[in-house]
């Protein structure tokens, strides 16, 4: 039965690792203040179709995403929304098409699909609305850029090139609000940061004035030799159209190439400017081309480095860099962790194996060495079982990965995991994301499903946590 309401919805989770307030349950006291009627399911939430039924955000933002999912009153209908204000603009897009940018220097009000954006002055915050209108929404989630964690910083002062360093051949000059790279011959060339960082959400614009290669580093070094390493958001203006694309400049090559992906290679229009978003979080690094996902990947080599500019060797390569925002969200380093305090202690039921049963955990990295191939032993993560049940794979999920009905496990003592040079284990873990490494060889990389389960570890030898050696877990971000 629907109710009308005019109370607040779900607090939902805390902010995910990336800054996300997500919404989900019934309504209680919490961030949204809902008019009208509404009912209300942990899958979503059906409004009345009248010209009543709104959620209303409690307090004015000045600057917020804003992301949306719902079905339209017929009930077939399903789409996205994403709504960014920053910089006195909105960027509105569905994550498939270019986002149409449109400027708020001059309105009181916008409306964006079933957003609704109002202020009393033109300097003021904006108050949001979302209007039910018979929708029924699976996703409502926001992410307020002054209660972010960390701080802004300023990559440009838009005179100078203070704080940056230049290697290689191309010339580089500060000129209109912009920063411009270019090139006659020579070798690849870098403008990189003097100062390293490690969480970050980078949001720039970049115009490419002839048709050569460029890139955005990110988490990269500078070695002996004075050679820049590390991973690249491509800017390719080629018939390729890899824009977005994550390379690993100097080290592994491609790591997230697009030539799967149709609308992202799509997103990048040359000659033109074009919107670069750009966020590391733990191991995880993603990035948007005008709103349109493109590089998605689980890494573990580097949680921090230098950003740089890239302008790719040749006669033909001129680009421009405008309107860098960057929120620096503190440092993780890889934490020395025994393996017993992430299982937890032995439990040994008679004529069963040995098994660790550990705590729940969300996003996480973890690294470690084999010690021993005793007892066949495997590592369980997302165990969503309440007691230990058949661990019998029901999938192979990749090298040493696979699926059971209650989660999915690694094979310590799987082949694939040897490494000549000693190169440790990496299992890294975001929401329902997991992704396995030896040293920094991807062996798979595949969605679960499940978000949060438990970790467990199941042996034939009694000291199953003593298995591996040298644990290590991804930390927390420090601010320095």
């Amino acid at each position: 039965m629907l109710a009308a309401l005019v109370l607040a919805l779900a607090p939902h989770a805390p902010a995910t690792v990336d800054g996300w307030i997500e919404c989900r349950g019934a309504p209680v006291e919490g961030d949204w203040n809902v008019l009208g009627e509404w009912r209300f399911e942990k899958d979503g939430w059906l409004s009345k179709l009248d010209e009543f039924s709104q959620l209303e955000l409690p307090h004015d933002v000045a600057e917020f995403e804003l992301e949306l999912a719902w079905l339209e009153a017929d009930g077939t209908t399903a789409k996205r929304q994403r709504l960014a204000v920053r910089d006195g603009r909105a960027e509105i897009g569905d994550f498939v098409a270019r986002e149409r940018r449109e400027s708020l220097a001059d309105k009181s009000e916008l409306i964006a699909g079933p957003v609704v954006l109002r202020r009393k002055t033109l300097d003021a915050p904006w108050h949001v609305y979302v209007l039910g209108g018979g929708r029924r929404y699976v996703e409502i989630r926001r992410r307020e850029r002054a209660t972010m964690a960390g701080a802004e910083v300023a990559l440009f002062d838009r005179l100078t090139l203070t704080g940056w360093r230049a290697l290689g051949d191309a010339r580089y000059s500060a000129d209109t609000n912009s920063i411009v790279g270019e090139v006659d011959g020579g070798a690849q060339s870098f403008l990189v940061t003097e100062r390293e960082f490690g969480d970050f959400v980078l949001d720039v614009d970049v115009r490419n004035e002839k048709p050569g290669n460029s890139g955005i580093q990110v988490r990269s070094h500078v070695d002996a030799n004075g050679h820049l390493y590390g991973c690249q958001l491509e800017i390719d203006p080629s018939a390729r159209a890899w824009s977005g694309g994550l390379y690993d400049e100097g080290r592994r090559g491609w790591l997230d190439d697009l030539s799967e992906d149709a609308n992202a290679r799509a997103a990048f229009v040359v000659g033109d400017w074009n919107h670069y978003r750009i966020e590391c979080h733990g191991p995880w690094i993603r990035a948007w081309v005008n709103g349109v996902p493109t590089a998605n990947r689980l890494d573990p080599l580097d949680l921090s480095g230098v950003i740089g500019l890239q302008v790719h060797s040749g006669n033909d390569t001129r680009v421009r860099w405008s309107n860098f925002r960057l929120r620096a969200l503190g440092t993780r380093e890889w934490e020395p962790i025994e393996l017993a305090e992430l299982v937890g202690p032995i439990a040994t039921p008679e004529g069963e194996p040995h098994v660790a049963w550990g705590r729940s955990d969300g996003a996480c990295g973890l690294r470690f060495e084999r010690a021993s191939l005793r007892g066949h032993p495997r590592f369980y993560l997302r165990e969503e079982a309440a007691e230990r049940a058949s661990s019998r794979p029901v999938a192979v999920l990749g090298p040493a990965l696979f699926s059971t009905e209650h989660g999915c496990f690694v094979d310590l003592a799987a082949s694939e995991l040897a490494s000549e040079t000693g190169e440790p284990v990496s299992l890294l873990v975001a929401g329902s994301r997991v992704a396995l490494f030896v040293g920094g060889r991807q062996l798979a990389d595949v969605e679960l499903g499940a978000h949060h389960g438990r970790f467990v570890l199941e042996s034939d030898a009694e000291s199953a946590p003593a298995l591996v050696t040298n644990c290590r877990r991804i930390g927390a971000p420090i601010q320095r």
